[in-house]
């Protein structure tokens, strides 16, 4: 990442660990950039930037978008994953912060705000590109991830729950493989 970037995405990364770590009273523990905890959120790694950069800033938002804007969907989403992983096991469920980067960096290709597999993504507020107007507003695009995500943990609800599940075993498939699910 440039230099401009990390100190964008350390100014996220602080708002998104307290809002995802305080307690009841409100209080987070202080930040971390190198933690496990964020394993425990969702991404991959220790460090939380080697995710962002399949997303760039614009995942970075959505991320804080859900947090700030849609918190009973992120509670709800985060029962489910406890639900789930308390009846199937830790495989019933997605890593949370890569999900939202991966629907924001989808979507932002869906539409054109960025072209697949190229370039940065903090372009998005000044591409105007075919299908932009589609999306008319930040605000816009960060609804339409938050539904695309709430579809998604739906889907992996069912999906983990049944049929899907036990014919991808029954085929040799993986357990969190749930693309190809067809509810």
């Amino acid at each position: 990442c440039a230099p401009r970037a990390l100190q964008v995405h350390h100014g996220h990364l602080e708002r998104i660990w307290e809002l995802m770590f305080r307690d009841e009273s409100g209080h987070a523990p202080p930040f971390q950039r190198y933690s496990r905890a964020w394993c425990a959120i969702g991404f991959q790694q220790r460090d939380p930037s080697a995710d962002i950069r399949g997303g760039g800033e614009l995942s970075l938002d959505f991320i804080l978008y859900l947090l700030e804007q849609q918190r009973p969907l992120v509670e709800r989403i985060l029962r489910a994953h406890k639900r789930r992983t308390l009846q199937r096991g830790q495989y019933a469920n997605y890593p949370f912060a890569c999900a939202a980067i991966g629907i924001t960096r989808k979507l932002a290709e869906v539409f054109q705000i960025v072209q697949p597999h190229l370039g940065p993504t903090d372009e998005y507020e000044v591409a105007l590109k075919h299908f932009y107007p589609c999306v008319q507003s930040k605000q816009t695009f960060m609804e339409l991830a938050c539904a695309t995500f709430s579809l998604l943990d739906h889907k992996v609800g069912v999906c983990a729950g049944g049929r899907c599940m036990r014919r991808r075993r029954r085929e040799g498939g993986s357990r969190t493989g749930h693309a190809e699910c067809a509810h």
